[in-house]
């Protein structure tokens, strides 16, 4: 029982991980895209 607990554990840590990392890359990219855009209403 305490391995199956384990590696349930440790899957859902890798899912929670890699999730975390998705949300991340989504944000700095909406920020990228954020900033780009005030720039170039800037120069207008």
């Amino acid at each position: 029982m305490c391995v199956l607990a384990h590696s349930w554990a440790s899957s859902l840590g890798v899912s929670l991980n890699s999730l975390l990392i998705h949300i991340t890359d989504i944000l700095v990219r909406t920020e990228m895209k954020w900033r780009n855009g005030a720039k170039a209403e800037q120069r207008t």
